[in-house]
């Protein structure tokens, strides 16, 4: 029984031995093709997008990770964390809509890292966010407009 790759620029007919499936989307490729890399693989095609790879350093795959969609042009995190293939089309959205070029994948650190937060409990009972990057310390009331201005930290 043969098959055609899924490739669909290619639609070669493939069967046996000649079959290759992906392990991240399951589709049928030919030889050609059988690489993530050369068949537009959805589930991996936004990889190059990813500011940091904390997950590679760790030897886990990047599919496992969750992403924040930045832009650096709207100086914002444009969405929560998502899965890779999520994120990225998150981030094609954002670029349609606004023009804007400059977005990247930045991964959402596991809980257990530290990224130079600290909360200090106030007498009101509110956290506040500290960033310890800052000199002096700046703090945030706001934990969406901590996390914004942390990922902008250079």
């Amino acid at each position: 029984m043969s098959s055609i790759c899924n490739y669909v620029p290619c639609s070669k007919s493939i069967s046996g031995l000649d079959v290759f499936n992906c392990k991240y989307c399951h589709g049928k490729f030919c030889i050609e093709h059988k690489l993530d890399t050369n068949h537009d693989c959805p589930k991996t095609k936004y990889a190059k997008f990813i500011e940091k790879h904390h997950l590679l350093k760790k030897g886990e795959p990047i599919m496992s990770g969750r992403y924040y969609v930045i832009c650096k042009e709207c100086q914002d995190v444009v969405s929560n964390p998502l899965l890779l293939e999520n994120a990225g089309k998150e981030m094609e959205k954002h670029t349609q809509n606004t023009g804007h070029d400059q977005v990247k994948l930045k991964e959402a650190k596991p809980p257990e890292i530290s990224f130079g937060v600290s909360i200090r409990e106030t007498s009101d009972e509110y956290g506040l966010w500290t960033c310890g990057l800052c000199v002096p310390p700046r703090k945030f009331d706001d934990k969406d407009d901590y996390i914004r201005h942390h990922y902008f930290h250079e």
